[in-house]
């Protein structure tokens, strides 16, 4: 049996959703979980173009009632993305971008004091 078999029947894991929110409904969804209770909180989002869409983002992380540890956008593509290393105080930007497009590849956007690492990528 493959890991990804063994860890869909673990009870852990089949409470976990991945849904797409409104600020609304992830903030009721969130409220009244103590921060101590939370180990890591990962967001993720294909964002189509960080250069197009840093401040719907911005605006949509302000709206929610969680800071947190570790961002992952998609496809961010190349456009600009040096000028988007500080688009959020309090994390640092780790990015890759493809040698033979400019469009596609991950960054990794991470509180600055929980993880040191050199780079993240899709590799």
């Amino acid at each position: 049996m493959s890991n990804i078999s063994r860890m869909g029947k673990n009870d852990n894991f089949k409470e976990l959703q991945f849904d797409y929110y409104t600020e609304d409904h992830f903030n009721n969804k969130v409220q009244g979980i103590s921060k101590e209770c939370i180990d890591i909180s990962l967001f993720q989002l294909n964002i189509r173009s960080l250069n197009a869409n840093h401040r719907g983002l911005c605006q949509y992380l302000e709206m929610l009632n969680l800071d947190f540890d570790v961002i992952v956008l998609s496809e961010i593509w190349s456009y600009n993305v040096d000028y988007y290393h500080h688009i959020l105080p309090r994390y640092t930007f780790y990015f890759e971008l493809p040698k033979d497009t400019n469009v596609g590849e991950l960054a990794c956007i991470l509180l600055i004091h929980l993880f040191i690492m050199s780079k993240c990528s899709t590799k």
